[in-house]
């Protein structure tokens, strides 16, 4: 009977740092018990939820990106041995890395808080892995964005426009600023070449002269005018 195995979640996940700050910071704890999820059978009696314990198995952990079928960014495995209560005990961060984006935890990008951690468990060593859970990071992982200073993360879409605020108070104006200096006078330019006279244009023909137009009509003599003889006048005393 091929035996299924379930993962109590009974684990705490912290990190690891130095007294002084988190110089010395290394992963993520991780402790759980593996459970034979069939148990062990009993003449009469079926006893469910057995520690598989004493027993050497491999963990992997995957940590995926936005949701529990994003993208991988980190995957390592751990070989270790359950203790006599089916306990084990690891750090994530000290495993055989897999593959993913980044080969190193404090290299995700923490900042984006959306980060998965898938667990599988592997009783035979044969590869053949069961998925144990697949979770949201909590706050407490993100102490790796820390140790980094607080690098960028991705720019997030731009919000929606907020309503126009009310106009604040006109400002005092400022002080005229100094007048710049006066820039120097270019120099003047070359004159150009006088161009060349054109040639004179050729005289025209002369026309013919005209035809001399005939004689008029001689007019009629006019009438004789009647003349006055004015009488003579007193002679003037001397």
């Amino acid at each position: 009977m091929i035996k299924k195995i379930l993962v109590l979640f009974v684990w705490i996940i912290v990190l690891f740092s130095s007294q002084i700050g988190f110089a010395q910071l290394r992963g993520i704890n991780y402790q759980a018990v593996a459970i034979d999820e069939n148990g062990v059978e009993v003449v009469g009696v079926d006893n469910t939820g057995q520690p598989i314990h004493n027993k050497a198995i491999t963990v992997r952990f995957s940590i995926l990106s936005g949701g529990t079928g994003g993208a991988l960014l980190y995957q390592e495995i751990h070989t270790t041995n359950t203790d006599q209560y089916g306990l084990f005990s690891l750090v994530i961060g000290d495993g055989v890395f897999v593959s993913g984006q980044f080969q190193h935890l404090d290299s995700l990008p923490w900042s984006t808080a959306d980060q998965f951690l898938k667990v599988e468990i592997d009783i035979k060593n044969d590869a053949n892995y069961k998925l144990m859970s697949n979770q949201q990071f909590m706050a407490v992982p993100y102490a790796f964005y820390a140790l980094n200073g607080g690098k960028n993360g991705v720019t997030g879409a731009t919000g929606s426009t907020g309503a126009t605020g009310s106009n604040g108070v006109n400002g005092i104006n400022g002080a005229n600023g100094t007048t710049g200096a006066t820039g120097s006078v270019g120099d003047t330019g070359s004159t150009g070449e006088t161009g060349s006279t054109g040639d004179v244009g050729s005289t025209g023909d002369t026309g013919s002269t005209g035809d001399t137009g005939s004689t008029g009509f001689s007019g009629n003599t006019g009438a004789t005018g009647v003349g006055y003889t004015a009488s003579t006048g007193d002679t003037g005393a001397t």
